[in-house]
């Protein structure tokens, strides 16, 4: 675990490289919205995980409401499917470690059930 952490800035980079221009300040990432109106225009964004990816959300969420402005729910993949809204977020977004993790494949695919815009991390 240490060895992770202490890998974390070189990862978030490497991940990073060639997505975010700090010079125009855009982001490019397959899925979402190109634009900062089209990211404006979202009224909330969902993040469900599980684990230690659920970290990672939480940490999202702080970063996306103070650059974006845009409310945030975080919450474990594992309880989505239980969770009973009458309205779907305009984009959920779902974080793994594994990319295969059996409680977010599920709140992936309930968010598209739902017809939420969705973003896999």
């Amino acid at each position: 675990m240490l060895r992770e952490i202490h890998e974390q800035p070189r990862t978030v980079r490497d991940t990073l490289a060639g997505r975010l221009a700090l010079d125009t300040g855009t982001v490019a990432l397959e899925g979402l919205p190109a634009r900062a109106s089209d990211l404006a225009s979202l009224a909330w964004i969902r993040i469900a995980a599980s684990g230690s990816s659920r970290y990672a959300g939480l940490f999202g969420k702080f970063a996306i409401e103070a650059l974006a402005g845009i409310p945030v729910e975080v919450e474990y993949a594992s309880e989505l499917e239980f969770h009973r809204s009458s309205f779907a977020p305009p984009l959920t977004m779902v974080t793994s470690q594994s990319g295969e993790t059996a409680d977010t494949l599920a709140a992936l695919r309930r968010a598209k059930q739902e017809g939420s815009r969705t973003l896999a991390i």
